[in-house]
Formats: C-alpha cells, structure tokens, sequence
C-alpha cells in the first residue's frame, strides 16, 4: 500500500487498463470544490480555467477506468457556470451525477464500459439525507454493481440515531446480498467516538462478517483535520465482495479537497457455479 502526496498533480501517461476480469477504481470525498469548508464551490471564474486543468491532472494520474465522487457538486465554480462533466472529465464515456440534498452528493464517473441500470437509494434510518448512487456496469469482461456514498456521521447525534450508520451499513449488505460482484466506494465516516480510543474498525464488522473484503483497516489516512499537512483521518474506504484487491494507494492535493483520494486494483474472482 503506498501513500502519494502532490503538492502539483501530474499527467496520466497512456492507458493501463486492459486485463479481463480488471478493475481500475478509485474513490474521492471531492467537498463540493470547497475543500470541505461550503456546501457550494467556492472557486471563482477567473481561475475556473486553471483549477480545472489541476483537477484533470490530479485525476488522470490515479489511472482509473471509474470514479466515483463523494460531496460532489455539479458546477465547480461560485457562480454555477462552469460544470464539472465537461470541465474534469471531458473524456469520460459516462457521468451519472446524483441528487444533491444538503451535504449528501454522490456521483460515479466511467471512462468505458457499460452502464445498463441506475438509480439511488436514500437509507431509511438517518439524520440527513444521506444515499447511495448504484450503476450496474459491465467492464472488462465482467458485470458488477458499483456504488458510492457518504454515511452519516452519527457519533454526534442524539441517543436515537447513533446506530444510524450501522443500520446504513446492513442496508448495504442487505440490498446486494444477492449479487456475486459489488464495488462500494465512499467516505464511510470511521472516527472516535466522543474521544474514546475504541477500534474505529468494529464499526466495519458487518461487512467483514458478511465476506466483504476492505481496501484498508484505517493504516491508510484520508482526510484532513486541518488545512496542510498531511490527511489524517481514515474516512474513506473501497468495500468488495467478488474481487481480490491490490495496489491500493492514497493520492492527495490539499488545495483540491480535504480528502485524499483512495484507488485500487479490483481483480474479479472466479464465478460462483449457478445451482441448479
């Protein structure tokens, strides 16, 4: 696993995406172009130009066929005249931007493949409006669902609703119990909770329990508790069930987001035998 920090964003070089059964993904908390400060983006006109081409150098070099987006917001200037799809992703087969509700935007991003279902899910136990994006896709000779979300952050809640997130967890297994290959990306909002040094990763346990595999178990940091420095969180995951994972990595720039972004190489098992 390996940690890459650039203060300036580099090329992606040609394409690397070709083996059969081969996932390139990558998952990235985008905070609505404000670096987590605004739930709208805070760039102005004049240096639209400028921060869209660094944002399509930073994406470029994570060299990946899909991206989903968390915090997203649609236009990524202040005044709402410039969109994202044609300014980051001008390249990219396919954008399926979501609902924005408040704080909650997902959106997924296909540089190729096949997108042959979509829709959004809004969890029923939560504070805000917190939902997934799902896409069924069909990618290097193999069909997947494919996922992004944001859960809530409930460890400042009221009594009632700090078992939100878990109950958002279990609806995730729950609707996808039954499908063999699944692709969640997200920020999953793993933090102490009121300061006590519990293991953030029980929180994860459902999954692992179910046989879903994590890019990470909090070794690798994504966000930012202040601006500078490097990320210090571990709130954004890559969650799968059917494929092994490999070369997962971290790739920040602290003056795009106040997250990293989090990408890995997803590589299909074989399929389940069909019962008779």
């Amino acid at each position: 696993m390996r940690s890459i920090v650039l203060g300036l964003a580099f090329a992606w070089c040609g394409s690397v995406f070709a083996a059969t059964g081969e996932i390139h993904f990558a998952t990235w908390n985008i905070g609505h172009f404000s670096c987590g400060r605004s739930t709208q983006a805070i760039i102005p006109d004049e240096k639209a130009e400028e921060m869209a081409a660094r944002y399509r150098l930073f994406i470029d070099y994570a060299g990946v066929e899909i991206m989903g987006l968390a915090e997203y917001s649609s236009c990524y200037t202040k005044t709402g005249k410039k969109r994202v799809p044609g300014a980051l992703f001008p390249d990219w087969l396919i954008a399926l931007e979501g609902t924005k509700r408040g704080l909650m935007c997902n959106a997924l991003f296909l540089r190729e493949g096949a997108v042959t279902e979509t829709r959004e899910r809004e969890y029923p136990d939560r504070v805000r409006s917190a939902y997934y994006k799902f896409a069924r896709v069909r990618l290097n000779g193999v069909e997947f669902c494919l996922v992004e979300t944001t859960l809530e952050r409930t460890d400042s809640e009221e009594a009632p609703h700090r078992a939100d997130k878990e109950k958002q967890i279990l609806t995730l297994i729950e609707d996808f119990k039954d499908e063999p290959y699944v692709i969640i990306g997200g920020d999953f909002q793993v933090r102490q909770i009121r300061g006590d040094t519990q293991d953030l990763w029980k929180e994860y346990d459902p999954f692992v329990k179910a046989g879903w595999k994590l890019a990470h178990r909090g070794e690798l940091k994504t966000a930012y508790t202040k601006k500078g420095g490097k990320p210090k969180l571990p709130l954004d995951n890559i969650i799968v069930k059917g494929f092994d994972i490999r070369d997962v990595r971290v790739q920040s720039d602290p003056a795009l987001s106040d997250h990293a972004l989090l990408r890995a190489t997803l590589v299909a098992n074989p399929a389940p035998e069909k019962k008779e």
